[in-house]
């Protein structure tokens, strides 16, 4: 177990998908955890450092947030969005600037001054390119005195945060740093129910739950459409007449892939409109019949991916590990060879990892 002496800045894409937020959730609360500092990357920093921002303010804790590199270094591929962010930001964060929010907006350099200072575990739970950029512009950092965790990789297959910045997954993985990783075949082994984020109490627990109802409408209409599923309604003999034109207008954007293709923003809204028609109609026969089409692409568990880290952090006395040399292709999938440059998490006590989670969903 680590002591409070050893510090924690967390690197992460927060705002697309909520196990980052449950990640910070967590790292706030830990009472083994230092947290200096939250730096995003990938994306739109603005928004994702406002979702971060409130999750600290939320709190109570006074660790700093700052906004980092938005950009792969080779600027491709594009940075990962689910379109649904900026739904998370509360009216009292939207307008406010950066610099009003006390939200550093020189995050690499922030993040160069922390390290030469305090020396801390760097948490990555995002695309790499934070750590790369760190690297670069401080080549002295570049030692195996600096540790760093790594949500990231799959075994011959791409990954997430590999595969939105492969050029900075192969530069860390070339690097003197002194890595551990955590691979997304580990860490996708166990999801959570999505009931169990109905016990988080805390006000930023509170929070993860607003985040987590504009997830799951996001996974639900992206279900909706990847299963080809489609809804209809009456046309002949003038029953659809008792429709009104906006909600059969929304089931022609539901039922038009080329419409979510070019604008998911204005699909996502669409979605979350018809959802409440269905909700505010749900005890009339048809409406209940299209609710059932649309529960069946509701999403019933939730990937906790990024919380493996702190667990990793704070019980490295459950885990199992080897020693390899790990490499990144083209497309983002990592190989592992023989050697001992990297530190592989290859296993973990799942049951004690399921206790842990389940306490700080409380």
């Amino acid at each position: 177990m680590i002591t409070m002496a050893n510090k924690i800045i967390l690197s992460t894409d927060i705002g697309s998908d909520i196990d980052d937020a449950l990640a910070l959730h967590i790292a706030m609360r830990h009472p083994e955890i230092d947290l200096l500092g939250v730096y995003t990357t990938n994306g739109d920093m603005e928004l994702r450092a406002k979702i971060a921002k409130t999750m600290v303010d939320l709190s109570g804790h006074q660790t700093i947030v700052a906004t980092g590199e938005a950009d792969a270094l080779q600027g491709h591929p594009t940075a990962y969005s689910t379109g649904s962010e900026k739904d998370a930001i509360r009216p009292e964060y939207k307008d406010k600037s950066l610099s009003d929010l006390e939200i550093v907006e020189d995050g690499v350099g922030d993040l160069v001054s922390r390290l030469k200072s305090d020396n801390p575990i760097i948490a990555s739970i995002a695309p790499l390119t934070n750590v790369a950029r760190a690297i670069e512009v401080e080549p002295s950092l570049d030692t195996p005195e600096t540790k760093v965790y790594i949500m990231g990789g799959r075994l011959n297959n791409p990954e997430h945060n590999f595969r939105h910045d492969v050029e900075a997954a192969r530069q860390v993985l070339g690097s003197n740093l002194d890595l551990v990783v955590l691979s997304g075949d580990l860490c996708g082994k166990y999801r959570r129910p999505l009931e169990d984020f109905e016990t988080l109490e805390s006000p930023s627990g509170h929070y993860i739950q607003e985040m987590l109802g504009h997830w799951n409408t996001y996974n639900t209409w992206r279900g909706f459409v990847m299963s080809g599923a489609s809804v209809d309604y009456p046309r002949m003999s003038g029953q659809g007449a008792r429709f009104p034109k906006y909600f059969t207008n929304l089931i022609d954007i539901l039922n038009d892939p080329s419409f979510v293709k070019d604008h998911p923003e204005e699909y996502a809204l669409a979605f979350a409109s018809f959802i409440g028609v269905l909700e505010a109609n749900k005890d009339r026969p048809f409406f209940s019949e299209i609710s059932k089409k649309v529960e069946e692409q509701m999403p019933k568990e939730v990937a906790v991916h990024d919380t493996y880290i702190i667990y990793a952090i704070t019980h490295p006395d459950k885990l199992k590990t080897q020693k390899a040399n790990l490499a990144v292709g083209p497309n983002g999938e990592m190989s592992i060879g023989k050697g001992n440059k990297h530190t592989l998490v290859t296993d973990l006590d799942f049951e004690h990892f399921k206790g842990f989670l389940g306490e700080y969903l409380r």
